[in-house]
Protein backbone atom coordinates (compact mmCIF):
# COMPACT_ATOMS: atom_id res chain seq x y z
CA UNK A 1 0.00 0.00 0.00
CA UNK A 2 1.59 3.45 -1.04
CA UNK A 3 0.14 6.26 0.50
CA UNK A 4 -0.09 10.06 -1.71
CA UNK A 5 -0.21 12.78 0.78
CA UNK A 6 0.85 15.87 -1.74
CA UNK A 7 -0.54 18.65 -2.67
CA UNK A 8 -3.42 17.95 -5.39
CA UNK A 9 -1.58 19.68 -8.35
CA UNK A 10 1.34 16.85 -7.89
CA UNK A 11 -1.19 13.89 -7.58
CA UNK A 12 -0.41 12.78 -10.99
CA UNK A 13 2.99 12.26 -10.72
CA UNK A 14 3.28 10.82 -7.45
CA UNK A 15 0.27 8.27 -8.22
CA UNK A 16 1.38 7.40 -11.95
CA UNK A 17 4.06 5.37 -11.52
CA UNK A 18 2.02 3.37 -8.43
CA UNK A 19 -0.43 2.90 -10.72
CA UNK A 20 1.99 1.66 -13.50
CA UNK A 21 3.71 -0.61 -10.99
CA UNK A 22 0.26 -1.97 -9.93
CA UNK A 23 0.52 -1.60 -6.62
CA UNK A 24 -2.35 -0.77 -4.00
CA UNK A 25 -2.69 3.38 -4.02
CA UNK A 26 -4.28 5.82 -1.08
CA UNK A 27 -4.63 9.23 -2.42
CA UNK A 28 -5.42 11.47 0.15
CA UNK A 29 -8.67 13.55 0.65
CA UNK A 30 -8.76 16.38 -1.58
CA UNK A 31 -8.14 13.74 -4.69
CA UNK A 32 -11.61 12.41 -3.90
CA UNK A 33 -10.20 8.53 -2.90
CA UNK A 34 -9.50 8.86 0.54
CA UNK A 35 -13.42 9.05 1.72
CA UNK A 36 -12.98 7.95 5.36
CA UNK A 37 -15.99 10.30 6.07
CA UNK A 38 -17.60 6.82 5.22
CA UNK A 39 -16.69 5.94 8.40
CA UNK A 40 -17.79 8.28 9.92
CA UNK A 41 -20.18 7.60 13.31
CA UNK A 42 -22.85 9.42 11.99
CA UNK A 43 -22.97 8.29 8.98
CA UNK A 44 -22.89 4.49 9.56
CA UNK A 45 -25.92 5.20 11.51
CA UNK A 46 -27.77 6.51 8.88
CA UNK A 47 -26.68 3.37 6.91
CA UNK A 48 -28.04 1.12 9.87
CA UNK A 49 -31.69 2.67 9.29
CA UNK A 50 -31.93 3.09 5.70
CA UNK A 51 -30.52 -0.83 5.59
CA UNK A 52 -33.31 -2.11 8.07
CA UNK A 53 -36.18 -1.01 5.97
CA UNK A 54 -37.27 1.38 8.93
CA UNK A 55 -37.88 4.36 6.16
CA UNK A 56 -39.55 2.39 3.71
CA UNK A 57 -39.32 3.64 0.11
CA UNK A 58 -37.03 6.53 0.35
CA UNK A 59 -38.37 9.56 -1.36
CA UNK A 60 -36.23 12.25 -1.40
CA UNK A 61 -32.86 13.62 0.59
CA UNK A 62 -31.76 17.07 0.94
CA UNK A 63 -28.92 18.96 2.48
CA UNK A 64 -27.71 22.02 3.17
CA UNK A 65 -23.68 22.97 4.22
CA UNK A 66 -22.99 26.22 5.33
CA UNK A 67 -18.72 26.67 5.81
CA UNK A 68 -17.25 29.35 7.68
CA UNK A 69 -13.38 29.43 6.72
CA UNK A 70 -11.99 32.92 8.24
CA UNK A 71 -9.37 34.17 5.81
CA UNK A 72 -9.06 31.09 3.78
CA UNK A 73 -12.06 31.35 1.47
CA UNK A 74 -14.08 34.56 0.66
CA UNK A 75 -13.50 37.66 0.24
CA UNK A 76 -9.27 37.59 2.58
CA UNK A 77 -7.16 34.58 2.26
CA UNK A 78 -3.44 33.38 3.84
CA UNK A 79 -0.64 33.12 1.29
CA UNK A 80 0.03 30.22 2.27
CA UNK A 81 -2.95 28.60 0.90
CA UNK A 82 -3.07 30.80 -2.43
CA UNK A 83 -3.34 27.32 -4.59
CA UNK A 84 -7.12 27.25 -3.25
CA UNK A 85 -8.06 30.25 -4.77
CA UNK A 86 -7.55 28.78 -8.46
CA UNK A 87 -9.98 26.75 -9.40
CA UNK A 88 -8.14 24.07 -12.33
CA UNK A 89 -5.64 22.77 -9.45
CA UNK A 90 -8.82 20.87 -8.04
CA UNK A 91 -8.71 22.45 -4.30
CA UNK A 92 -12.39 24.14 -4.64
CA UNK A 93 -15.49 23.44 -1.89
CA UNK A 94 -17.08 21.50 -5.05
CA UNK A 95 -13.52 19.40 -5.55
CA UNK A 96 -13.22 18.79 -1.65
CA UNK A 97 -15.86 19.46 0.47
CA UNK A 98 -18.33 17.95 -2.83
CA UNK A 99 -16.08 15.24 -3.29
CA UNK A 100 -16.44 13.81 0.30
CA UNK A 101 -20.63 14.33 0.13
CA UNK A 102 -20.99 12.93 -3.20
CA UNK A 103 -19.43 9.93 -1.88
CA UNK A 104 -21.35 9.28 1.17
CA UNK A 105 -24.55 9.64 -1.02
CA UNK A 106 -23.47 6.86 -3.13
CA UNK A 107 -22.88 4.68 -0.10
CA UNK A 108 -25.79 6.05 1.25
CA UNK A 109 -28.21 5.58 -1.67
CA UNK A 110 -26.44 4.49 -4.52
CA UNK A 111 -25.08 5.72 -7.93
CA UNK A 112 -26.65 9.08 -9.39
CA UNK A 113 -28.05 8.63 -11.95
CA UNK A 114 -29.13 12.41 -13.52
CA UNK A 115 -28.25 15.48 -12.25
CA UNK A 116 -27.98 19.45 -12.46
CA UNK A 117 -26.17 22.19 -10.90
CA UNK A 118 -24.99 25.71 -10.34
CA UNK A 119 -21.52 27.14 -9.10
CA UNK A 120 -21.37 30.84 -8.12
CA UNK A 121 -17.71 32.49 -7.33
CA UNK A 122 -19.16 35.54 -5.59
CA UNK A 123 -15.75 37.02 -4.80
CA UNK A 124 -13.77 37.55 -7.88
CA UNK A 125 -11.00 39.04 -6.11
CA UNK A 126 -9.30 37.71 -2.91
CA UNK A 127 -7.02 40.07 -0.22
CA UNK A 128 -3.75 37.79 0.17
CA UNK A 129 -2.81 38.23 4.26
CA UNK A 130 -0.19 36.92 6.18
CA UNK A 131 -0.35 34.65 9.05
CA UNK A 132 -0.97 38.06 11.23
CA UNK A 133 -3.49 39.01 9.19
CA UNK A 134 -1.94 41.55 7.37
CA UNK A 135 -2.32 42.47 3.01
CA UNK A 136 0.95 40.94 1.65
CA UNK A 137 -0.15 43.18 -1.58
CA UNK A 138 -2.59 44.17 -3.78
CA UNK A 139 -5.93 41.98 -4.46
CA UNK A 140 -5.42 39.03 -7.02
CA UNK A 141 -8.02 37.53 -9.73
CA UNK A 142 -9.66 34.17 -7.94
CA UNK A 143 -11.66 31.54 -9.45
CA UNK A 144 -12.50 29.78 -6.38
CA UNK A 145 -16.25 28.61 -5.58
CA UNK A 146 -18.09 30.11 -2.83
CA UNK A 147 -21.73 29.36 -4.05
CA UNK A 148 -23.13 25.06 -5.01
CA UNK A 149 -25.98 23.79 -5.75
CA UNK A 150 -26.93 20.76 -7.44
CA UNK A 151 -30.45 18.19 -7.82
CA UNK A 152 -31.15 14.84 -9.58
CA UNK A 153 -32.31 11.48 -8.84
CA UNK A 154 -30.75 8.10 -7.72
CA UNK A 155 -31.07 4.87 -10.02
CA UNK A 156 -31.58 3.19 -7.12
CA UNK A 157 -35.26 1.00 -6.89
CA UNK A 158 -36.62 3.82 -5.34
CA UNK A 159 -35.53 7.28 -7.62
CA UNK A 160 -35.24 9.05 -4.45
CA UNK A 161 -34.18 12.76 -5.28
CA UNK A 162 -31.32 14.58 -4.65
CA UNK A 163 -31.36 18.08 -3.98
CA UNK A 164 -27.60 19.75 -2.16
CA UNK A 165 -26.93 23.64 -1.06
CA UNK A 166 -22.76 24.02 -0.28
CA UNK A 167 -22.26 27.41 1.01
CA UNK A 168 -19.21 29.28 1.58
CA UNK A 169 -20.71 32.09 4.51
CA UNK A 170 -18.84 35.02 5.77
CA UNK A 171 -20.98 34.84 9.55
CA UNK A 172 -19.31 33.26 11.49
CA UNK A 173 -22.40 32.14 13.87
CA UNK A 174 -23.76 31.02 10.72
CA UNK A 175 -21.64 27.99 9.91
CA UNK A 176 -23.85 24.54 10.14
CA UNK A 177 -25.46 21.17 8.68
CA UNK A 178 -29.21 20.56 7.84
CA UNK A 179 -29.88 17.45 6.43
CA UNK A 180 -33.37 15.39 5.97
CA UNK A 181 -34.13 12.03 4.14
CA UNK A 182 -37.56 11.61 3.83
CA UNK A 183 -38.82 7.93 3.61
CA UNK A 184 -42.65 6.59 3.25
CA UNK A 185 -42.71 5.65 6.52
CA UNK A 186 -40.34 8.18 8.36
CA UNK A 187 -37.62 10.58 8.42
CA UNK A 188 -33.76 11.45 9.29
CA UNK A 189 -32.73 14.55 10.75
CA UNK A 190 -29.49 15.30 10.98
CA UNK A 191 -28.37 18.84 12.07
CA UNK A 192 -25.38 20.53 13.53
CA UNK A 193 -24.40 23.89 14.46
CA UNK A 194 -21.20 26.72 14.28
CA UNK A 195 -18.84 24.64 11.68
CA UNK A 196 -16.19 27.19 11.36
CA UNK A 197 -13.13 26.33 10.09
CA UNK A 198 -14.28 23.08 9.08
CA UNK A 199 -16.67 21.09 6.77
CA UNK A 200 -19.00 18.27 7.06
CA UNK A 201 -16.71 15.69 7.31
CA UNK A 202 -15.76 16.79 10.70
CA UNK A 203 -18.93 17.39 12.07
CA UNK A 204 -20.51 15.76 14.98
CA UNK A 205 -24.22 15.98 14.36
CA UNK A 206 -26.79 15.22 16.42
CA UNK A 207 -29.26 12.72 14.47
CA UNK A 208 -33.49 12.53 14.87
CA UNK A 209 -35.73 9.50 13.52
CA UNK A 210 -39.46 10.40 13.40
CA UNK A 211 -38.63 13.04 15.81
CA UNK A 212 -36.89 10.95 18.62
CA UNK A 213 -33.02 11.64 19.17
CA UNK A 214 -31.26 9.20 18.53
CA UNK A 215 -27.50 8.32 20.38
CA UNK A 216 -24.96 8.76 18.21
CA UNK A 217 -21.34 8.03 19.51
CA UNK A 218 -18.75 10.84 19.12
CA UNK A 219 -15.73 9.81 17.22
CA UNK A 220 -12.88 11.52 15.87
CA UNK A 221 -11.33 12.36 12.46
CA UNK A 222 -8.27 9.99 13.76
CA UNK A 223 -10.89 7.10 14.45
CA UNK A 224 -12.52 7.50 11.20
CA UNK A 225 -9.43 7.45 9.43
CA UNK A 226 -8.49 4.01 11.68
CA UNK A 227 -11.59 2.45 10.47
CA UNK A 228 -11.38 3.25 6.99
CA UNK A 229 -7.81 1.56 6.93
CA UNK A 230 -8.94 -1.29 8.92
CA UNK A 231 -11.88 -1.66 6.44
CA UNK A 232 -9.29 -2.08 3.68
CA UNK A 233 -7.06 -4.22 5.43
CA UNK A 234 -10.11 -6.86 6.31
CA UNK A 235 -11.24 -6.40 2.43
CA UNK A 236 -14.35 -5.13 3.58
CA UNK A 237 -15.52 -3.78 0.00
CA UNK A 238 -18.06 -0.96 0.21
CA UNK A 239 -17.05 0.54 3.28
CA UNK A 240 -13.73 2.03 1.89
CA UNK A 241 -13.83 4.12 -1.84
CA UNK A 242 -11.94 2.24 -4.66
CA UNK A 243 -10.13 3.60 -7.41
CA UNK A 244 -13.40 3.13 -9.76
CA UNK A 245 -15.29 5.24 -6.99
CA UNK A 246 -13.04 8.20 -6.63
CA UNK A 247 -13.63 7.91 -10.79
CA UNK A 248 -17.78 8.15 -10.44
CA UNK A 249 -17.39 11.00 -7.66
CA UNK A 250 -15.29 13.08 -10.28
CA UNK A 251 -17.38 12.17 -13.04
CA UNK A 252 -20.42 13.42 -11.23
CA UNK A 253 -17.99 17.06 -10.01
CA UNK A 254 -17.47 17.45 -13.76
CA UNK A 255 -21.29 17.08 -14.35
CA UNK A 256 -21.87 19.43 -11.76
Amino acid sequence: MVAVAVRTSAHVEAALPVLQAKKSLFIDVKTLVGFQTRQAAYVKKVKEILDSGALGRILSTSLVASFCFPAVRGRTGYAFTSHLYDAPNGNTMLDIDGGHLIDVLHYLFGPISSVVGHLATQYPTIQLVDASGNPTGDPIPQSDVHQVVFGGQFANKDGTVLSVNIRNIQNEGGGGLFWVTDGEKGTIKITAERMNGHTFMRAQPELWLDGEKVDVVTDTESGRAGRYWDAFAEGKEGEYATIEDALRAKEMIDAI
